[in-house]
């Protein structure tokens, strides 16, 4: 058990002071953001859209500079993979590929299937 520890929090949170105001923006546009990408599809916003718009208006402000978004590369490097993944996975599906290796995986032969998906 820790009792003091409600004691300890708030005399720590006491000394750090209030919020900055780079501090408010976070907060304001991580706010901004969370709403967006629960309620988006309400407006119409994807999620992407609404995760740029926070990540944009943190830049706009100063809160954070594009060195700190450059810093992250593993951040980029899963951005990037991702999105070639699914940039192939759209250009295998359109020319029929997927649909091809799904059939070739059901028939094995005149009475078996090998996956039934």
């Amino acid at each position: 058990d820790t009792p003091d520890a409600p004691k300890e929090a708030a005399e720590k949170l006491r000394k750090l002071g209030p919020l900055s105001q780079d501090e408010r923006l976070v907060v304001a546009t991580m706010a901004l953001t969370v709403v967006l990408w629960i309620f988006g599809d309400k407006i119409g916003m994807s999620s992407v859209t609404a995760a740029m718009l926070g990540m944009s208006l943190q830049l706009f402000t100063g809160v954070i500079t594009w060195a700190d978004c450059l810093s992250e590369k593993g951040a980029w490097d899963t951005l990037v993979w991702f999105a070639v993944l699914i940039g192939m996975s759209s250009q295998l599906n359109a020319m029929g590929f997927i649909s091809f290796l799904r059939r070739v995986l059901l028939y094995t032969g005149p009475h078996t299937t090998a996956f039934a998906w």
